[in-house]
């Protein structure tokens, strides 16, 4: 099949004149459409077409080839070795040359008469001799189900409280609409009336039956998805795909790797090591024996069976089913189908065996590690030896004559070497000379604390350090370890409390630690909103200008205090006054922010002053009559035998999150807020995206180094609200899963898929215009800019200019250090209409929020941070541009 036999005539119009004297010539653009290679099966009947349907992941139109005889093929890119092969050329075989041949004269009559014509161009004489394409890309036709086309139709919304209606096979496909354009391709091959497309309307309506429940009415069939009978289709191609084999790849990360089981040797008396069964039994307690063996074979085989079973089943749905009914799938699988209950216990031993590995690798480190230390110790006697035999020679050098000294200026490298140890040795002066051996200088040693106390980053720190610095360097040191040389290249990476700091400030040059001594314009907010303002009042245009928002501060400590605390506050004051008979959809909102609080504690929405005292007054401690009368009611409650009473000395509340945790704070503890008006509309994603009605934030990690440059690491985070984003009201402005996307105010539950990758969102949304702002003019499939671009471009000017202004305004409360590297998660929200604000900036950001999923970003972060911060540091080489660090800042403060 052909798509394409020859390329485009040019237009007439488009010849381009001569160049003007003095002008550079310039090349013609090339095509915007260029032609890709498809292979297509090459015994498919002549109805074939190729022909658009939803995608059943993702419901986004997506091209498919169809052989009505055969059934429906998806195209999968293979993409070609990039070092290799840069290009394709497509020529013609020797057998339609040798056909060309005898059709020569037809075309030449036929150029003839379209000359006449005047359709005929110049430079196109016949069909070409061949096409080099610019992509060496392959689309390979692969067959598909038929029945996963049909998803979009029996699952249209996407939505899991959505009511499934009965319906017809066509009511599925094409909703009684002639507007809908999801199936129109289809449509129209069943409307064509051949036979071959009767026969695939035929096997089609029987996939859907095989999915669906069906109810006879009449002459017709009405349908509807059946949740256990899809999940029995699914596991049944899952079971084939098992039985056939898993391709290699998947074998060796998928099914090797994870039940790959760390050897543990069992020291006898002979001390012999005796490796145990690579799936041992948890529950033998020693070596198995012969039945026993037998036995773990047989539990071996059903474990890789599982695993591959399950391998398999998230291949299927994940490619081919959406996330909203994989999750009502997900109970048929684990019940109904396969109990993978012995899986799932076993793997938990795999990672408690592994875990008790590093330990015992641990330990043997700190062995050699003090060994070590041991050695540097004798190295260190041994300069001091050197050292002082050096002091003496330089002594003894000056109390020599002159004509000593001259004397030893002599040359006698052309001289035969004299050689008398005693007078009863031979004396060779023919005797090769021995060549001067100096011991190599040993390059000195890296001594490194790593200590973050967090399970989920603490191994990619030392995996990443282990794996960028050189191994025979590094001194790794315990809480035990004794300290380190004073003068020795020393790498702290711990918690802020734990930090050294007085060796920090005290050696500039060898002694580098994660996180600056004081760094409070940054990660308070209050201090943030005035760094900013002192800056966009010293320099007006700044991009803070637009990308900050304004906010008023005070401090309270009890909700009586709140009218001296707003003497000033007069945009609050004139913001309630517009608000007033106003519905709660038309006024204006602010967000009020605790300075020093951290993970969404204390954050609370209001419109009016009686709002914003309410929840002070519900923040506000007891007084002494208050708890006198409470101590009161529980005595009498404690001797009424109420067993339902809860005694309420126990801490309470003050205010729930949206997962019904405690939420509130102390204001006598955090006196400082800052209420700043709240952006609304938020971006939403468009259906139909899982994730298109929640609120999210994006979460960019910027690596801020020496004194200073400051990195915005590319692979961005987008956090989710755990509900479906509304307006704030007067009734749902307390609902603060609506508004707040900090995960970690979500469960477990709700905080599965809340986290993205940045880059991994649609490309295009209709809602936004093309920015004019940002210059960009590349466009993507609806014709707009890519709106990730220019919030990433923002975000890089944002930040450099925030760090700028802390350090320039507020180097008292911003003090960088030649010697001190820091990680910052900075958050920006993306309005409605794709303008990005600066949230907030928080010091040691919790990683473990990112998940399992998305350990990859974190893992290429901290590579980064080594190669950037740590390693030019100490002399070590590192990367210093491109990469996913993007360099947005470099100054130099004078700080040495």
């Amino acid at each position: 099949m052909k798509t394409r036999a020859k390329k485009p005539a040019a237009s007439k119009t488009a010849t381009t004149a001569p160049p003007a004297a003095g002008s550079q010539p310039t090349l013609s653009s090339s095509e915007s459409d260029p032609p890709k290679l498809f292979v297509l099966p090459d015994d498919a009947c002549p109805e074939s077409r190729f022909l658009t349907l939803p995608h059943p992941a993702t419901s986004r139109p997506t091209r498919y080839f169809l052989d009505p005889a055969r059934g429906f093929y998806e195209f999968t890119r293979v993409s070609a070795p990039r070092k290799t092969c840069r290009s394709v050329l497509l020529v013609a075989g020797v057998e339609e040359r040798r056909q060309n041949i005898g059709r020569e004269q037809t075309c030449e009559e036929n150029d003839e008469r379209r000359k006449e014509e005047g359709k005929g161009e110049e430079g196109q004489e016949g069909e070409e001799e061949g096409y080099v394409l610019q992509s060496p890309d392959l689309f390979i036709a692969t067959p598909i189900d038929c029945l996963f086309t049909l998803i979009p139709a029996l699952w249209p919304t996407g939505n899991l409280d959505h009511q499934e209606e009965w319906s017809t096979f066509h009511d599925k496909l094409f909703s009684n609409n002639d507007e809908d354009v999801r199936y129109k391709h289809l449509r129209s091959i069943f409307r064509s009336g051949s036979e071959a497309g009767k026969a695939l309307e035929q096997r089609m309506e029987a996939r859907m039956r095989s999915v669906c429940d069906t109810i006879e009415m009449g002459d017709e069939t009405s349908y509807k998805l059946s949740m256990k009978k899809l999940a029995g289709v699914v596991y049944e191609k899952a079971e084939r795909m098992v039985a056939a084999g898993l391709p290699p790849s998947m074998e060796e990360h998928f099914i090797r790797r994870v039940l790959e089981v760390p050897e543990r040797s069992i020291m006898t008396d002979d001390s012999v090591p005796l490796v145990l069964d690579e799936f041992p039994d948890p529950a033998s307690g020693g070596l198995p024996t012969v039945a026993a063996t037998q036995r773990t074979d047989s539990k071996t085989a059903q474990l890789v069976h599982l695993l591959r079973l399950r391998t398999a089943l998230n291949y299927l749905t994940t490619t081919l089913l959406p996330a909203s009914l994989i999750r009502c799938l997900l109970a048929h699988f684990e019940s109904g189908l396969m109990d993978f209950a012995p899986l799932t216990a076993h793997l938990a031993n795999v990672a408690r065996l592994k875990a008790e590995a590093h330990a015992l690798r641990s330990i043997s480190d700190n062995i050699s590690r003090k060994r070590g230390t041991l050695d540097d110790e004798e190295a260190l006697g041994r300069a001091e030896v050197k050292k002082r035999k050096k002091e003496e020679e330089e002594i003894k050098k000056k109390g020599m004559s002159a004509g000593v000294k001259r004397l030893g200026k002599v040359d006698v490298g052309g001289m035969k070497r004299l050689q008398t140890t005693s007078t009863n040795q031979k004396i060779d002066i023919n005797g090769p000379v021995p060549p001067a051996t100096m011991p190599a200088p040993s390059q000195e040693k890296l001594y490194l604390s790593i200590d973050y106390g967090d399970t989920y980053l603490q191994p990619l720190l030392l995996a990443a350090l282990t794996a960028r610095l050189p191994p025979d360097l590094l001194v790794f040191l315990t809480p035990s370890s004794p300290a380190p040389p004073p003068d020795s290249k020393y790498l702290q990476w711990r918690q802020y409390e734990d930090i050294d700091f007085e060796r920090l400030l005290a050696k500039p040059r060898t002694c580098l630690a994660n996180s600056y001594v004081i760094r409070k314009a940054l990660i308070r907010k209050h201090y943030l909103a005035d760094v900013v303002a002192h800056w966009v009042a010293k320099w007006p245009g700044s991009v803070l200008e637009r990308c900050v928002k304004g906010g008023v501060e005070f401090e309270v400590d009890y909700a009586e205090f709140l009218d001296e605390a707003l003497v000033e506050g007069w945009e609050l004051k004139e913001s309630w006054a517009r608000n007033e008979g106003l519905e709660g959809r038309e006024r204006e909102w602010w967000i009020l922010k605790p300075g020093m609080s951290e993970r969404g504690e204390g954050v609370r929405l209001f419109s009016s002053e009686e709002e914003l005292r309410a929840i002070f007054e519900e923040w506000d401690p007891l007084s002494d009559d208050d708890a006198e009368d409470e101590a009161e009611d529980e005595e009498s409650a404690a001797h009424s035998g109420d067993e339902n009473h809860v005694p309420k000395s126990q801490p309470q509340p003050l205010l729930s999150s949206p997962n019904g945790k405690p939420n509130g704070i102390i204001t006598s503890q955090l006196r400082h807020f800052i209420a700043q008006p709240y952006i609304h509309p938020p971006l939403l994603l468009p259906a139909p995206h899982p994730l298109a009605t929640r609120k999210f934030h994006l979460r960019t990690y910027v690596l801020a180094s020496g004194a200073l440059q400051v990195y915005v690491y590319r692979r961005i985070l987008a956090l989710f609200a755990a509900e479906t984003y509304q307006a704030p009201t007067v009734g749902n402005s307390a609902e603060l899963g609506r508004h707040l996307t900090n995960t970690c105010l979500q469960d477990s539950g709700e905080r599965e898929g809340s986290v993205r990758e940045f880059w991994g969102l649609p490309d295009t949304i209709p809602s936004l215009s093309p920015n004019p702002q940002d210059g960009s003019e590349g466009e993507g499939e609806a014709g707009q800019t890519d709106w990730r671009e220019h919030v990433f471009s923002e975000i890089c000017a944002i930040t450099s200019a925030t760090f700028e202004a802390a350090a320039r305004v507020s180097s008292t409360h911003f003090q960088v250090l030649p010697n001190s590297f820091e990680i910052f998660g900075v958050d920006f929200l993306v309005d409605g209409e794709g303008g990005v604000w600066l949230l907030e900036v928080n010091a040691f950001p919790d990683f473990g929020q990112t998940g399992e999923e998305l350990r990859g970003v974190v893992r290429g972060l901290v590579e980064g941070v080594v190669e950037v911060g740590v390693m030019p540091f100490f002399g070590l080489g590192g990367r210093q541009e491109g990469g996913e660090m993007v360099k947005v800042l470099d100054i130099d403060l004078g700080r040495r």
